[in-house]
């Protein structure tokens, strides 16, 4: 899934090549996508809005558009789709206070998984077969990578904090290798293996 900030365009692409001339999601107004994923099962696409302030699903073809969350919304900068249950996982920012939430499918039953001790939480992924949540802080004071279990428990930093710089993107392969992404201070992409 590809997407165009200036156009707010979002296109499904596979091996490089674009699905169908029906797959640029004609949906107008997407002007501020800072984050968003794909849920293969429902065909949906979940986006993360910052002029709208919204997060919303829609078909992949564009059409029945469903606003998942436009309520408190703070900025949105990660979001994922647990693809076992269509729940969606976002990382939020904001002066009065940092968290990572989650709702379902219908967009509700939301709540807070991760409040606390969290400076600017950026990229998020999930591995629901092993229920994980991965997410990378890139706040100044104490930059990380961390993990917990789908609920905000048995919270670790894998790295950090202090051995990673402003890491912004984050992304878990097969054998649960994970690669991220510095910007800023250092333009470059890592990669560790992650136990358990």
């Amino acid at each position: 899934v590809v997407s165009t900030q200036s156009t707010g365009m979002i296109q499904l692409v596979v091996s490089g090549r674009t699905i169908t001339s029906q797959s640029v999601l004609p949906v107008g107004n997407l002007t501020g996508i800072v984050a968003f994923d794909y849920h293969v099962r429902t065909k949906r696409i979940i986006v993360a809005d910052s002029h709208a302030g919204h997060i919303a699903s829609y078909h992949h073809d564009g059409s029945d558009p469903k606003i998942l969350i436009s309520s408190n919304l703070n900025r949105a900068d990660g979001l994922a789709v647990d693809w076992v249950t269509g729940q969606v996982f976002w990382t939020s920012n904001s002066d009065s206070g940092s968290k990572i939430e989650v709702v379902n499918g219908a967009g509700t039953a939301r709540r807070t998984i991760i409040g606390k001790n969290l400076e600017k939480p950026r990229a998020i992924c999930l591995d629901p077969v092993r229920g994980h949540i991965y997410w990378t802080d890139w706040g100044l004071a104490s930059p990380a990578i961390e993990r917990s279990d789908m609920m905000g428990g048995d919270r670790t930093a894998l790295i950090g904090p202090n051995s990673v710089t402003w890491p912004n993107g984050l992304t878990l392969g097969k054998a649960h290798a994970g690669a991220w992404s510095n910007t800023f201070f250092l333009a470059s992409c890592s990669q560790q293996q992650f136990a358990g």
